[in-house]
C-alpha cells in the first residue's frame, strides 16, 4: 500500500481515492468499494480507531470521528460529509432507521461508544429501528455530561425529535442503564407511555450501598474477573 502521508491535500486530490486506500488498508481488502460497508468487510472497534487515526494523518484539518464512522460506514458517506467540514456533535446514532415499528433506543456505557452495541442492533430482526445514544464528548470537541439527569434530558431531546410520542421502547447496557431508567422516569412524569425498560449489565445502586465493603469488593471482583 502507498504510503498515506505521500497523498496530497484533499483540495488537490480526489477524497473518495485517498479513503479508499485507507479503508483497504485497514481492513487488509485488496480493493474497497465505495458502497462497501466498513462493518460488513470485517471492520469492528479497534480497525476502526486506527481508521480514524489513518484519516487524520492523511487528512489534517478534517474533523473524523467514531460516530461519523457509525452514521457514514462507506467510503461514499464518509467523504460527502468530510467534503462540506461537518463535525457531527449529536448524541444519536441511527444503527438503522425505518418506520415499520416502533424504534428502540439503545444507550452506550460510561465511557462506551455506540460500537458496542452493533451486534445486539445486528441481532434483531432487520425491520427494526435501532437508534444508539452515546456521550457528547465523543464529537472530540464537547465536554462530557456531568450527570444523570443531564444526560437524561439531553437523549430525551434527541429521542423525542425521532419520536414525538410513545409508546417508548428503551435500552440500556452498565451506566446507560441508569440513564435509561431515568428517561422512563422523566418521560411518565409527562404522560407518556414506555413500554419497554431494558436493563443490559446494570448495577443497582441502592443495593450496592446496602452492602459490606468486603462484600461490595468480593461483587466487583467477580465481575471484573468475568470480563
Amino acid at each position: 500500500h502507498r504510503d498515506l502521508h505521500s497523498f496530497p491535500t484533499r483540495r488537490s486530490s480526489d477524497l473518495e481515492t485517498i479513503l479508499a486506500e485507507i479503508w483497504s488498508d485497514v481492513l487488509k481488502v485488496e480493493r474497497e468499494g465505495r458502497h462497501d460497508h466498513f462493518f460488513d468487510l470485517g471492520g469492528h472497534s479497534l480497525l476502526a480507531v486506527q481508521l480514524i487515526a489513518k484519516v487524520l494523518s492523511a487528512l489534517p484539518g478534517s474533523q473524523p470521528s467514531l460516530t461519523l464512522l457509525l452514521k457514514a460506514p462507506t467510503v461514499e458517506q464518509f467523504a460527502s460529509i468530510l467534503k462540506v467540514g461537518q463535525s457531527d456533535s449529536s448524541c444519536l446514532v441511527p444503527m438503522r432507521e425505518g418506520a415499520e415499528r416502533p424504534p428502540f433506543f439503545c444507550l452506550s456505557g460510561g465511557g462506551d461508544n455506540s460500537l458496542n452495541l452493533r451486534d445486539l442492533a445486528t441481532a434483531m430482526p432487520s425491520d427494526q429501528p435501532f437508534y444508539c445514544l452515546q456521550d457528547r464528548a465523543f464529537d472530540g470537541h464537547s465536554a462530557p455530561f456531568s450527570s444523570v439527569e443531564e444526560t437524561a434530558d439531553c437523549y430525551i431531546g434527541a429521542i423525542r425529535r425521532v419520536q414525538s410520542h410513545g409508546p417508548y421502547y428503551l435500552g440500556g447496557r452498565c451506566y446507560g442503564g441508569l440513564v435509561a431508567f431515568e428517561i422512563a422516569r422523566h418521560l411518565r412524569s409527562m404522560g407518556e407511555t414506555v413500554s419497554v425498560l431494558a436493563l443490559i449489565e446494570t448495577f443497582n445502586p441502592t443495593y450496592g450501598s446496602s452492602l459490606s465493603k468486603p462484600k461490595l469488593l468480593y461483587f466487583n471482583s467477580r465481575f471484573f474477573l468475568r470480563l
